[in-house]
Parts: C-alpha cells; structure tokens; sequence
C-alpha cells in the first residue's frame, strides 16, 4: 500500500494520497486526480469526505469516510484562499463521479434526515481522467430543506435555484438527486424495498425496478450476458458462465447430483475414485458465494450437507436420508429431528400451532379445549401466543440456528439481535405491547418509547435516556441503524453505528456480507428481509414465520369498529360463511377463526365446498406445508329447534332441519301422553309449521308444551292433541274434562257423569267411541242417576227419560198392579177407581163423613152413593144419616138421637127455662 505524506491510504485495490507540493513528484507517473477543495469566502471547514466512482463500471473505487481538514490540530480553515489539495490515484483513465462534502465541527451518517441537521457543503462532476487531472471543487451550501432523505445529494427540481452559484448544476442534473423523499401516506412504495436515501448519483446500479436508482436516466433492464440464468445486478460475473447464484455444490460418492435426484435415489457411486470432482476444494468462486467450494460430504445421499456453509441447510443426521432440512416430519416419532430445526414435533401438535416447541393452555370450558396435551415437552411452561413463533418462554435468550449475531441476554432491548427481532417495538395482534418471552414484564429492557422513536432498543443520546449504560443509537429515526447492527453494504451509510462495510463477499448481491448473511446464496434472506410465511427465517433473526406473517410478508391482522371503538385483532376466518359457521364475535368483530401461520393441518368439518374466509390460497384442508391456516373456526354443530333463537348451527343455510338432519333433538320425546294424547319421537324441525301441542297452535295440554319447541315434528306413532268430542274422553289433553269443577256444568259441554249413570250432559256422542263405563250422552240431569236418556219414568216428577217438556211422568213407573196414574206433590202412582184419596183423578179425595169407600172412580156410602142433603153422613158404610154426634146436629135441634137423626131435646135438661118439659123430643 502506497504512504503518502505519512498517511495510509485505506484498504482498496488502489491508493489514495493527500498531496501538498510534492504531489507532481511522488505520483507523476499514474492515472491520477487532483481536487482543489475550495469553500465560500469566511466559511471555515473542519471535516469532509470525498467518494469517487468509475462511470464506466458504476462501481465505487473510494469513500474516504469523514476526514479532517487538519489531522494534527483539528481546526477549522478558511479554503477560500488555501485550498485543500487532494490527490487520488486511480486504476485507469476514464470518467469518474467525484462526490465531495464538507462541514463543521461534525457530519452526519448518510441517511439521517434530523431537522437539527446542519447545511452541508458540496460538490460534485464528472471528470475525464487523463493522466494528472486537475479539478476544481468549488463546495455551495445545502440546506437540509433541499436534502429530505440525507444522502449527502442535494435535490434536482429546488436546490438549483436556491443560490446563484448552484445554476451550473442545472446542465447536469445527473450529479444531483433524482429523487428526495420517501413517499407519504397514500402514496405507492419505492420498489425493491428501497428507500429515498437509497437512490442517488452513487447508488449501487440495480436493474428490473422500473426506475433508476444512480439517477442516470432510464431504468436498466436486466440482461444475462453469460446466458447463465442469474442476470447481472445478481450474477457475481456475467461474463462467466461458470460462475452464479445457485450453481450446484459439488457432490461426492453420491449417484444424483442435486436435491432433487437425491429425493428418489440415495445411492453410492459404484467408482468412489470419482468421489472428489475437479471442482471441489477449488478456490475458484463457482456459486458467488465469495467463499472456496468445499467438499460436499453427504453420507446418505439425501441432498444436503452436514458442512453445507449455510446453517439452516445443514443436515443434521447424515446417515439417515430420510433427515434433513425441510423434510416432512414423522409426527408419530419424535426421537429423530426430522426437519433438523431442533423441533422434532413442531408443526405436528395442534397444541404447538406456531412449530415454537411450546404448547399453549386452552381455557377451561371452551369447545374443544384440551392442551396442554401429553406430548407437552415443556410441562408449566405455557405459550403465551401461539400464534405468533417468536413468542414463547425463554425465546430471548434463544439464538436459533440463522440468527446472524448472537447476543441475546434475556432483555427484550439493548442487544443487537433483540433489535433484529424488533423486540422493543412488536405489538400483540390487539395492539398492546408483545411480551416475547411469556415472563410477564412486556419489553423489559426497553428505553422509554421517547427515547426510542425508531424501536431498536437502543436509547437516543438524550439526558436520562440510558440508565442501563447501553450504546447509544447514532440515528434513533431509523430501525435498522444501531450500535452493531449488521450494515448494508455500500450504501454510504454506517448503519453499525460505525463504518459502511465494503461490497466484498456479499454472495447473493442483496446488500449484506456472508457474514451478516444467513444465506448468502439467497438475495431475498438478509437481516431486515420482509419475514414470509414459509418456514424459514428471511431476515435472518433466528425465529421463522414471526409475527404471524402471510405469504407476502403482511402480518394477519384486521381491524373492525366494535361498540364505538377500533379493534384490533388476528386476522380472522372461518371453514364455512353459512350460518353459525360464518357468525361473528361480540369481542373483536372478526369472524369465529383467527389465521395462523403454521405447518400443522387444520381439521375442519364443514362442507369443503361451501363458501368460507380462508386465510390463504394454501389454507386448504389436508395442506401440511407451512401456511396461514384456519383454526378455531366455528364448525357445524348439532342443529337445536328453539323457536325463539332461530339458528343455523349445521352451517346448511337453515334455521331448522325438516328431514332431522343433525337435529339434537332427534329421537327425543315429542309431545306428552295426556287424555287421549300419545308422545312419539321428534323426526324433524319445520319452521313452516307448529307443532300440534303448542299453545301456538291453540292448545293447553298438560304438562305444558314448552313454547320454544312448536316446530318440532313428531313421528306417525304420535297422536297430537284434538278439539274436544262429547265422549268422556280427554280428546284435547289438558288433563281434565269439561266442566270439570265447576259449580254449575253447561250441559252443552259437559263430558263428565256425575251420577254415574253412565250418561253425560253433552249432546252429541253419537258414533264416537265413548270412555269406559259411558253409555251415552244427553242427560237432562247428571246429578240424578234415575235421569238419563230412555231412563224408566217414574212418578217422582222428574223426566227421566229426558224426553222433555212433554214427559208423562210416572208412565213407567205406575204400572204395577192397579195403579195406573201418577200424581204429583208428592210423587205416587195412584188407582182412581179405587183410591179413596184420588178417586177418580189424582187430588180428588172423597169425604170420609160422608163416603166409605171409592168405587169405580165414585165415592160411595157402603153401595149407594155418598151421603149428602138431609143426610150428609155415611154411618157404618151402610146407611146415609144426619148424625152420628151432637156436634153434627143443628143449632135449632141440637141432639143426635140413635146417632141418626137430630132432635130438639132427648131429655128434660135440654130444654130451656120457657119451655122445661121434653116430648117426643120436643120441649114443650
């Protein structure tokens, strides 16, 4: 390396020299530039730094890094008189972009877009180098307004015309910035995942983007000049057909020759002298990998390779083919690590959703809830996420086999790997903060979220921000800059925290060194890569599928308004939008599923064909690759017929379940078996129509019929309830008859025979089928049992034989012996010829005084006529006679003689005082 002026030039293939004088002297002989670094008059510069790039090639030759203007005492000069002469030799003649800024007492990294930013002075041109050229660098302030995304190139549409001495500028935009801000809200992302500092005059050349991040011109297309398959802007030398990504390992004792053959044939080859190709052990750098190929040693000719440079490929039991990295996992036999991730039953427990080895506690009661299981390998230490792989206990101090710097310490901030993981900045799916290692204290370690804007958990070199004494963050606006972080390779911006690395021996061009790399054959895995869902760790942190991720690297969230509020939760699902199956919870909004990125196959048993949420074109039943997945979604259930909370819990577009397809209530007793009423077994659900023992459809049976079961349908065997019949029954079913109770029946509808006569009030019986004991119905007066139809009449002055109004009482009662009429008051057959009470007719009763017998319906004195006239008194039932006592006798003649005749006076007492003698019983 060539020393100039007791300076070192740094590391390059070239070297650089600060020249004074002697500079003509000491490096006449080569290609070489010479700036004159000048600045406006009574401007004093302290630091600067210069980059050269060859046009022709777009490679970067130089970056001086910050210097200063005097090493010795580290002043300030005024360069506007003295200029700062600088002297830099170069490996040929042709155009070269000279980049030159300067400062004060410091500069800031590339990329740090601060407002305390102070200006910058700058230069920059496109010398042609011949031999000594001499240019003059005459630096112009930048104000920070004109530099938006600090890369050190003011911007082409303002900063032109913000100074006169800047209008030069204009005839060549190619030196200034394309392009300096990144987009705002609403607006498209940059391609490639670049950002606004990472397009500039100096940027690496990259092609297929569609747009040109060196600020030349038109996007370049990418080409395959060696027809090698890997196009320039990834192939190491595409030139060379020998040399690209990808190009296969040398094999050795092995019959097939890639991965691909080595799944179908494991075989040795049967020459082991052919063991050891002509390219292996050769420095030659075949795969652009940077690094010699080594042997490929491959025991069990499975394709992969115990010495395979990148970790996550290495097979990890080399004498079994059927182990290796990604091979499918023998869930029935955990003693061997499959796959070689250290998780022999990862992605094979539905307990372990997320592959992390730990399994998640379900709560108690809720369906289907059964974990941890027995296979837990972790017993007491529970999943707090099982949805998310880089969640569970102890991952913080757990490295994984591609986390690419190794640091961890138990914290979730303040190590440079927690920063990889973004451990001070995840949120839980509802947006509180993620607590990594399940040990209840979220972000332990953490700075105070004001004095960590970008989330690295490195502090900002503010008062009382750092209390644990960690490196303070050199850009705390930017995530992927902190002390230690892996640095993007020749982008101009240190984001170690220290020194941009140099482009040497990054294999797979995607900006990170193979060191920093964790598969440097892979342009699309490097720290901060977008983390897919597909079982690999992309951003080399050590976890794989964190946070959830879907295919394209979106993290499964959805957000709906519940109740007012945003929510926010795990992107839901479901295996069937029908129904229940498609419900949607009170708690989140989303629909019954949540989507997880998993290997383990969900079991849904809903129709595959009907329509659902699904969380990826992947998440199909049976799927056993890692994908999002749907788990916890509502299934089909047992159909319920409540008819007060119609739902459809098959999932089959109804409400109820006409055929009894999954009807719960199937089988079960439908009805009751009161009266003449019979339960059968439910066969179906019919909204269409009511039960026939529900009140719904008018009826009271006993017990009651619960109201939320109308539509039930009951089998033939059953007999439903009927309006009531005059029989006696209880055709209706509500445990009694009518009339029952009451004080006075309506005989209308009375079925109840209370005089057990075996008749009942109501009308019509005829043709029914009349309960045991019944003869018939009509009874005029069911509180007599000598009352009923064709009942004998009896003289009791009742109609007996409810005949009506026109009853002959006693007709059938008065036709014993002589007696042939009924009289009433009180009731009694009666012989009118004979009966002396009634002779002749009921109530003509003769005179005892006057008649002794009844005769042929005549009262009669002995066999005359009854007495009467003269005579009024049958003595002896022979003979008519006027007396048979004084008392019958007149006053005019008082005394009965002979009990016959009534006379004047029998004695002389009789008479009175005028007349005192008695002749022939006369007084005289």
């Amino acid at each position: 390396m060539r020393r100039c002026h007791g300076w070192v030039a740094p590391g390059w293939l070239w070297a650089v020299c600060l020249l004074g004088l002697l500079f003509l002297d000491a490096c006449s002989s080569q290609e070489a530039l010479v700036l004159l670094l000048r600045a406006p008059a009574g401007v004093a510069v302290r630091r600067y730094a210069v980059s050269v790039q060859e046009r022709a090639t777009q490679q970067v030759l130089y970056r001086s890094g910050v210097q200063q203007i005097d090493p010795a005492m580290d002043v300030a000069r005024d360069l506007s008189e003295a200029p700062l002469r600088i002297g830099l030799l170069l490996p040929r003649a042709g155009t070269y972009l000279v980049h030159v800024r300067a400062g004060g007492a410091g500069l800031v990294e590339v990329g740090a877009t601060s407002q305390r930013r102070e200006p910058e002075l700058f230069f920059a041109a496109l010398p042609e180098v011949r031999g000594t050229t001499e240019v003059e660098a005459a630096l112009l302030w930048v104000e920070p307004a004109f530099d938006q995304d600090g890369d050190h190139f003011p911007d082409v549409h303002t900063w032109p015309g913000s100074q006169a001495e800047a209008v030069r500028y204009r005839e060549r935009p190619e030196l200034l910035d394309c392009l300096d801000r990144d987009p705002g809200p609403g607006e498209p992302p940059l391609p490639g995942g670049l950002r606004a500092a990472d397009i500039h005059p100096l940027a690496a050349p990259r092609c297929g983007l569609g747009l040109d991040p060196t600020c030349r011109g038109m996007p370049p297309a990418c080409v395959d000049a060696d027809g090698d398959g890997d196009p320039e802007g990834s192939d190491c030398d595409d030139h060379d057909p020998r040399r690209f990504h990808g190009n296969p390992r040398p094999r050795n004792c092995c019959t097939c020759t890639d991965r691909a053959s080595c799944q179908r044939d494991h075989s040795k080859l049967a020459d082991l002298s052919l063991c050891i190709p002509p390219r292996c052990d050769d420095d030659f750098d075949y795969d652009c990998t940077g690094m010699a190929v080594d042997c490929f040693t491959d025991e069990d000719c499975d394709g992969y390779s115990p010495n395979d440079p990148v970790p996550s490929q290495r097979d990890c039991d080399d004498h079994d083919p059927r182990v290796h990295p990604g091979a499918a996992k023998n869930c029935a036999d955990p003693s061997k690590d499959w796959a070689c991730d250290g998780n022999p039953r990862g992605g094979c427990v539905d307990c372990d959703l997320d592959g992390d080895g730990f399994q998640r506690r379900d709560e108690p009661g809720t369906p289907g809830a059964h974990c941890p299981d027995a296979t837990d390998p972790h017993p007491g230490q529970v999943d707090c996420d099982d949805e998310d792989r880089g969640v569970f206990p102890g991952s913080t101090r757990h490295e994984g086999a591609t986390l690419v710097v190794r640091d961890l310490d138990g914290n979730e901030g303040g190590t440079v790997a927690a920063a990889l993981r973004g451990l001070c900045r995840n949120d839980t799916p509802s947006g509180t903060p993620q607590d990594a290692d399940c040990d209840g204290d979220p972000r332990r370690g953490c700075p105070a979220p004001a004095c960590d804007e970008d989330g690295d958990g490195f502090p900002a070199a503010r008062a009382g921000c750092n209390p644990r004494g960690l490196p303070t963050d050199c850009d705390d606006r930017d995530p992927r800059t902190f002390p230690g972080a892996p640095d993007r390779c020749g982008d101009g911006k240190a984001q170690n925290c220290s020194t941009d690395r140099p482009c040497v021996g990054d294999g797979d061009g995607d900006g990170y060194v193979e060191a920093l790399d964790c598969d440097d054959a892979n342009p699309a895995v490097h720290p901060f890569a977008l983390e897919l869902c597909n079982g690999r760790d992309d951003d080399c942190d050590g976890l794989i599928d964190e946070l959830n991720p879907d295919a394209q690297g979106a993290r499964l969230l959805e957000s709906h308004l519940v109740q007012g509020r945003i929510v926010r939760s795990t992107r839901s699902c479901s295996d069937s939008d029908i129904g229940d199956c498609g419900r949607r919870r009170e708690d989140t909004g989303g629909l019954t599923g949540r989507c997880v990125c998993t290997a383990v196959a969900p079991t849904p048993r809903a129709d595959p064909q009907a329509p659902r949420t699904a969380c990826s074109a992947a998440d199909e039943p049976g799927n056993q690759t890692t994908a999002p997945k749907c788990f916890f979604a509502q299934q089909p259930s047992q159909q319920t017929c409540d008819a007060d909370q119609p739902r459809d819990e098959d999932c089959d577009g109804r409400t109820d379940a006409p055929d009894g397809k999954n009807l719960k209530e199937y089988n079960e007793v439908c009805g009751v078996s009161t009266g003449q009423c019979r339960a059968g077994k439910v066969v179906g659900c019919d909204r269409n129509q009511l039960n026939p023992f529900s009140r719904a459809a008018g009826r009271n049976v006993q017990p009651p019929f619960p109201d939320a079961r109308r539509f039930l349908v009951c089998d033939e065997s059953t007999v439903p309830p009927r309006d009531e019949l005059c029989n006696g029954l209880d055709d209706d079913c509500d445990g009694r008859l009518p009339g029952q109770g009451m004080m006075t029946p309506l005989p209308a509808g009375d079925e109840i025979d209370r005089d057990r006569d075996g008749y009942i009030a109501c009308a019509t019986c005829q043709g029914q089928e009349l309960a045991d004991g019944l003869r018939g119905c009509r009874d005029c007066d069911d509180r007599d049992a000598t009352s009923y139809p064709g009942a004998p009449e009896l003289c009791d002055g009742k109609d007996n034989a409810c005949t009506g109004p026109m009853f002959m009482d006693g007709k059938d009662d008065c036709k014993v012996g002589t007696a042939t009429q009924c009289c009433p008051g009180p009731p009694m057959c009666i012989d009118p010829m004979a009966d002396f009470s009634h002779c002749g007719g009921c109530g003509r009763s003769c005179n005892r005084r006057s008649a002794s017998q009844c005769r042929m319906g005549q009262c009669m004195c002995g066999m005359n006529s009854a007495c009467a006239g003269a005579t009024p008194i049958c003595r002896d039932g022979m003979t008519c006679v006027q007396c048979l006592v004084d008392a019958d006798c007149p006053g005019g003649k008082p005394k009965c003689k002979d009990m016959s005749v009534c006379v004047e006076c029998l004695a002389d007492a009789d008479c009175p005082m005028d007349r005192p003698t008695c002749t022939n019983h006369v007084c005289q």
